[in-house]
This record gives C-alpha cells, sequence and structure tokens, in this order.
C-alpha cells in the first residue's frame, strides 16, 4: 500500500476507535451501576441524584408555565394588531387627511 492511503486510513480509525472506546466504557459503567442497584448498596448517592432530578424537573416545569404565559399574551397582542389593522378607516381620522380623487390622501391642515 501506498504511505499516502496508510495515512487515510490511520486518519479514519481514530475517530472510529475512539467512539467503540468510548461505548465499551458507557456499557461497563451502566453495568456496574445495575450490580450496585441489585446487591442493594445504596451509598445514598441514588437518592440525592433523584432528589436533584426531581427539583429540576419541578423548576423546568416552572420555567414551562412561564413560557405558555409569555406566549399567551404574545398571541393576546398579535391578535389585538390584527383587529385594529381590519377596523375601517375614517375620512377626516385624527391627522386631519381628508380623501382626494384618485385614492390618495392630503394633509388638511388646521388654521
Amino acid at each position: 500500500m501506498e504511505f499516502g492511503v496508510l495515512i487515510v486510513l490511520a486518519a479514519l480509525a481514530i475517530p472510529f476507535t475512539a467512539v467503540v472506546v468510548n461505548g465499551v466504557q458507557k456499557v461497563a459503567k451502566m453495568r456496574l451501576e445495575e450490580a450496585r442497584l441489585r446487591a442493594g448498596g445504596s451509598d445514598g448517592s441514588t437518592a440525592n441524584e433523584l432528589t436533584a432530578l426531581r427539583d429540576e424537573v419541578a423548576h423546568m416545569r416552572q420555567e414551562i408555565d412561564e413560557l405558555h404565559e409569555r406566549t399567551d399574551f404574545t398571541e393576546r397582542m398579535l391578535a389585538q394588531t390584527r383587529d385594529r389593522m381590519r377596523l375601517p378607516q375614517s375620512d377626516g381620522g385624527l391627522m386631519g387627511r381628508s380623501r382626494s380623487g384618485g385614492g390618495r390622501f392630503e394633509i388638511r391642515s388646521f388654521h
């Protein structure tokens, strides 16, 4: 084989080996945890982890509720804006405009 092909194979083998080793380590750790739980050898860290997870879930639920309220508020504001845009325009309006021919508006002065 050429030297360039070996370099490419080595470059591809390094990440593949890292993924395989990482997977093996995770499986070994998982089996160790299962064995410890089956043996009943809980050192209290499992209960602490469970309490921490429950607290985190409660915090996330609170954040989701707040986001839901904000979304509802935004939807109401958008609906009000759409309703205002649909209202018919008056001829004079507050700006003192009057409709002239051709669909154009002209500014009237208040002297």
